[in-house]
């Protein structure tokens, strides 16, 4: 059976998506981030930048106007390194968003990343939504790796497919 694309109408509502955003000593990679978020085509968004590397990224009000951002941004600076979970948790605490999405500094997104994981969620067709990948890039290097995720089956990917995004 074919898959069906959910695509959202015109006339649905559009809430505030909050993107969690985590970084770590990667300011390029933040920005990169933030202008992919800035180019969706789901407009109505914040982000809550969560950093607890040794080097503080820059503050929100500097991001924002740095990379002219059409967006609110909020940072939470911790004060050492952290699990990923109790960053989360701490970028949860600020999130002001009906839908939260994990929106990691070091992914690639097409303009319609959001609309695309949120739609599921914005049609009452699932509570979570979350888009996979199939390939590792390895920056600095000509290496990328390929997998195809079977369950049961033992690959370069046996622990289980990568969830390249996740929308609750």
């Amino acid at each position: 059976m074919p898959a069906t694309l959910c695509t959202l109408a015109p006339s649905s509502p559009r809430p505030l998506i909050t993107l969690l955003v985590l970084t770590c000593n990667r300011p390029g990679f933040l920005r990169l981030a933030l202008r992919a978020a800035s180019a969706q085509t789901y407009k109505h968004l914040e982000a809550v930048v969560v950093d607890d590397g040794t080097h503080p990224s820059p503050s929100a009000a500097t991001l924002r106007a740095e990379e002219n951002l059409d967006f609110q941004v909020r940072r939470v600076r911790l004060r050492s390194r952290t699990s990923i979970g109790e960053k989360r948790n701490a970028g949860l605490r600020l999130a002001r968003g009906q839908i939260i999405m994990h929106w990691d500094d070091d992914d690639m997104r097409h303009a319609d990343h959001v609309a695309t994981l949120a739609c599921p969620l914005l049609s009452n067709w699932s509570d979570f939504s979350a888009l996979t990948f199939s390939y590792l890039a390895k920056l600095g290097s000509s290496s990328v790796h390929f997998f195809e995720y079977a369950p049961g089956r033992q690959s370069r990917a046996a622990f289980g497919p990568f969830l390249g995004s996740l929308a609750y």
